[in-house]
């Protein structure tokens, strides 16, 4: 038999660099994050030159070379990292999609943040030349390599690895180390702005966590700099922490076995509580601070920033201390808490209010990034979690306190109120109830002093109106009360009419996707498919009566004559049960194969078990939507659900609490929090009739292998991080 390989054309230098990664702030972030890899402790983006114009007549020592022309526009990049030596060139550098950064694992006490090995690659999304100058401490060395990635384009007949780089190396008699890269013939000519500049500030300057202190990796930006002596005004810095610092509500949070929580009201601590954490997040450290920015701290917020907090962004999340794009930006709806503000406006808390981070520590590449590096997450069962804990068990409980506080500032004079003395004893119970009998939390410390009831709008109005003598002027208090409850019952009855007319939407949607399923009268496909689930059910449970009679038969051979047939029983209750599925939700013809997208029938499944509700979550994503096409195949469709089915089946049966489906290029990947595998079972658990389960059949793990084995797909096992992974790769 011949074995085959496959060829990789130059143009794949476009699709993991230009193609992917097209923001060229995003492409500088790469680069940056290269130096922080590499041990870094400063890190300079130099523009220089921008004001020259290409047509000048500059003596152009650089014409028809590999190096950069220094006299014209170009970008320098250059860090004081570990450096690298021609080996690491060779092997590392050159080596595309190579990392020895596997995701999460740590250089001394950093932790890399990137894995994938193409973010040097965003060195040809800002520029068509590339110059790389670079030493390690211990050489006396300077390895150079000089890229023109003009060449990838010209004949994309050639392959990849055959297009030439050029290498050189200087003696250097210094002990310094460093990687500079010098990128000329820039792609983008509006650099020379100060907007432009100014943007790729603001975006460095939260490129790192900007609400915690951490003077350990430095970055700086302006133009004609050094790596040797950068001026430090040029060093981007974000006092973002210290503006809100006392001037907020805020309420933080850290996710780790137990979920704790602090509230603060302007520097003073409210309450704290804390509960077992139950999510598959527990093996996870996340940490969480939002504030809440009344219209005082948004105006400070912008005196001293300069900019609007809208502008600015909201909710920031950062894995291991490096920015997750796009989440934080201005348009960017986190958790879709604009959407859930329409539904009760006055209660509920948007992106415009809040201003905040989140902090994910995840050594264990739990959380995915999507290849293209600026859409965020792929939304798997930790994103999920993730977000379920954030909406119910933070933000919940921060709109509930400024909810209880909105007389923390005058609405007209924007004086801002603060708590007196007494104890409004009615609402801070209410206010502790809701902490420990709705959100089932155990409050450890809660402020003595707190008065919540006689600070309430209408009744601080009453308090007021009692202690006036001058009638006119008490008339004129009443009214004001008068208006403020006017004001809060029609916002009430607003918010009621938006949550019906909802409802209503939602009912019409379900009622087109019930019309939009349903056949001509004459087909009675509704018929047949009710009685379908009844038939599919008495086949189970008649096999698995047959299942405790089979289990004492002594003969070997008449046992397993026994199990065949049951294998084949239970083949048909499968079929039963799926073609029902398929049958309401589908238009296909089920009786012969037919090409079909796994990707697709896969959400189609999904979405189906979404609406069961057996505490089993299930996601289906891919890894880049170029990959889709990479899944039409030929097959059984009847046979490919019945596999997913057993999937799902074998998660449910060994307690997982998320199953998350995710397509790359080449596999699949079934997740799970599945019971953990012994290795003795590993080399058994496809054989049929082998079980891990007392009670089970060991029946679906074979049909999964035999689907997948029919259509030229082998299937394996990985146990990382108390996670269970089916992986299904393409054979070659």
């Amino acid at each position: 038999m011949e074995k085959l390989h496959f060829k990789t054309s130059s143009g794949i230098k476009s699709i993991v660099g230009r193609d992917l990664i097209t923001d060229k702030f995003v492409a500088i972030f790469e680069l940056v994050k290269n130096g922080y890899d590499a041990g870094a402790k400063k890190v300079v983006v130099s523009f220089n030159n921008l004001h020259v114009s290409n047509n000048n007549t500059i003596t152009n020592t650089a014409a028809n070379s590999l190096l950069v022309d220094t006299n014209l526009p170009h970008i320098v990049i250059a860090d004081n990292g570990h450096g690298m030596d021609k080996d690491a060139l060779i092997n590392k550098w050159l080596y595309l999609a190579y990392s020895e950064k596997q995701e999460g694992h740590q250089n001394n006490e950093r932790v890399f943040v990137g894995s994938k090995g193409v973010g040097r690659f965003s060195c040809d999304t800002l520029g068509e030349i590339l110059n790389i100058r670079t030493k390690k401490a211990d050489e006396k060395i300077e390895h150079r390599l000089m890229i023109d990635w003009a060449n990838f384009d010209q004949d994309l007949q050639k392959e990849f690895g055959k297009i030439d780089v050029t290498y050189d190396l200087k003696i250097a008699d210094n002990d310094e180390q460093y990687t500079i890269l010098t990128i000329g013939k820039l792609r983008h000519t509006t650099w020379q702005n100060d907007d432009e500049q100014k943007r790729a500030k603001q975006n460095l300057s939260r490129l790192k966590n900007p609400f915690v202190e951490d003077n350990s990796f430095n970055i700086y930006l302006g133009e004609n700099l050094s790596i040797e002596q950068p001026n430090i005004k040029n060093k981007i810095t974000n006092n973002i922490a210290e503006i809100l610092k006392g001037r907020t509500t805020t309420i933080e949070a850290t996710i780790d076995k137990d979920i704790k929580i602090d509230l603060y009201d302007r520097g003073e601590l409210i309450y704290s509580a804390s509960k077992l954490n139950d999510t598959i997040l527990k093996s996870t450290p996340i940490f969480i601070s939002i504030n809440y920015l009344n219209s005082s701290a948004k105006n400070m917020f912008s005196r001293r920033m300069g900019i609007q907090p809208v502008r600015y962004g909201n909710i920031f999340i950062y894995k291991n201390d490096f920015r997750v794009m796009p989440y934080g930006e201005e348009d960017y709806d986190l958790f879709s808490l604009n959407l859930r503000k329409t539904q009760g406006y006055s209660r509920y808390l948007g992106t415009r209010e809040v201003i905040g981070f989140i902090s994910i520590h995840d050594m264990y590449h739990s959380f995915k990034e999507t290849t293209s590096r600026n859409n965020g997450f792929i939304e798997n069962a930790y994103f999920k979690a993730l977000e379920e804990i954030y909406l119910s068990n933070i933000h919940m409980l921060l709109e509930r306190y400024v909810n209880l506080i909105k007389w923390g500032e005058n609405a007209e004079t924007k004086e801002e109120i603060y708590f007196d003395n007494h104890i409004g004893k009615n609402e801070v119970n209410k206010f502790k109830q809701y902490i420990t009998k709705n959100k089932k939390y155990n409050i450890t410390y809660f402020k003595d002093n707190l008065d919540i009831e006689k600070n309430n709008p209408e009744k601080r109005l009453d308090s007021i109106i009692e202690k006036i003598t001058d009638a006119d002027t008490k008339e004129t208090i009443k009214k004001v009360k008068d208006q403020v409850s006017q004001l809060k019952l029609e916002n009430q009855e607003k918010e009621q009419k938006i949550e019906i007319r909802n409802k209503e939407i939602n009912y019409l949607n379900k009622q087109r996707e019930n019309l939009e399923k349903r056949r001509e009268p004459s087909s009675y496909s509704e018929q047949i498919t009710h009685h379908f689930a009844i038939m599919a059910e008495d086949l189970f449970y008649a096999t698995e009566n047959l299942l405790s009679i089979v289990n004492n038969i002594k003969e070997i051979d008449l046992r397993e004559i026994a199990l065949n047939q049951i294998y084949n029983i239970r083949g048909t209750q499968k079929e039963l049960s799926t073609f029902r599925d398929l049958l309401i939700n589908t238009n296909l013809d089920l009786r012969s194969k037919q090409s079909i997208n796994w990707y697709h029938q896969t959400q189609l499944y999904v979405a189906n078990r979404k609406k069961q509700t057996y505490g089993l979550k299930v996601t289906c994503n891919i890894k880049d939507d170029l990959f889709i096409n990479n899944w039409q195949k030929k097959c059984d469709i009847l046979q490919f659900h019945i596999a997913l089915d057993n999937f799902y089946q074998n998660a449910r049966e060994h307690e997982a609490q998320f199953l998350d489906i995710l397509f790359e290029e080449n596999k699949i990947i079934f997740s799970s929090d599945s019971n953990h595998i012994e290795d003795i079972h590993l080399k058994h658990i496809f054989n049929l009739g082998y079980s891990t389960k007392p009670n089970g059949t060991g029946i679906g793990l074979d049909q999964i292998k035999n689907f997948f084995d029919k259509n030229e797909c082998d299937i394996s096992i990985e146990q990382p991080n108390q996670v269970v992974n089916f992986i299904i790769r393409k054979r070659n």
